[in-house]
């Protein structure tokens, strides 16, 4: 499965949806630099669009300055993404770390160890009840007074995926929106169905009407 990309939504907001597809395309087939030289037509297909669309999007993106391109010998160029769109290779853990305890003075020696262990364990509830407020303000629930409007949220993805994805990426994605039909998805497996979500979003994609 190709790399996991994260799009700043200031730098995307004014692009043509094609050429978003392109970008994520390009990105999850970049190193940290930025740089990578896919085939046309292997871009194509990881994007699942056609090959004409991502050759007119190639011209166009490159004219607007989101990447430069250098041939090579044969059909593929290296290509190398401007910085502003390199959000993917940043680090993810930007929370604030707590500062270091202060060095305990001689009257504090004497603390007992259930008192320690109370603390530890305050904390350990907390980050719990961080993660769970997390995992409620993913995804719409599993189980709610409105069970249809996740079962057409699921509907829309699983048409996403079948129109803009190809390959093992399609699979994987469908494997996840049927674990979570099936109310059995664990936290790793909805992260990722999120990160599906946001795609289909920022692209803003409406499925096709007969």
């Amino acid at each position: 499965m190709l790399r996991q990309v994260i799009l700043p939504v200031a730098e995307i907001a004014g692009m043509k949806p094609t050429h978003v597809h392109v970008l994520v395309g390009l990105l999850s087939f970049a190193d940290r630099t930025g740089k990578c030289w896919p085939s046309l037509r292997r871009l194509a297909e990881a994007v699942g669009m056609s090959l004409t669309r991502v050759q007119r999007a190639i011209v166009q993106m490159e004219e607007a300055g989101y990447f430069t391109r250098q041939r090579r010998f044969g059909s593929s160029c290296i290509y190398r993404l401007a910085r502003r769109f390199l959000a993917t290779f940043q680090k993810r853990n930007t929370e604030p770390q707590a500062p270091p305890p202060r060095p305990a003075d001689a009257g504090n020696r004497a603390c007992s160890t259930a008192g320690t262990e109370g603390v530890a364990q305050k904390e350990k509830q907390q980050d719990l009840e961080k993660d769970n407020g997390l995992a409620r303000r993913s995804a719409p629930p599993a189980s709610g007074p409105n069970p249809h409007a996740r079962k057409a949220w699921l509907a829309r993805l699983s048409a996403f995926v079948g129109e803009r994805l190809a390959g093992d990426a399609r699979w994987q994605a469908w494997e996840l929106i049927s674990a979570a039909q099936a109310g059995t998805l664990d936290r790793v497996q909805q992260r990722n169905l999120d990160w599906i979500d946001r795609q289909m979003r920022a692209c803003g994609y409406h499925p096709a009407r007969a």
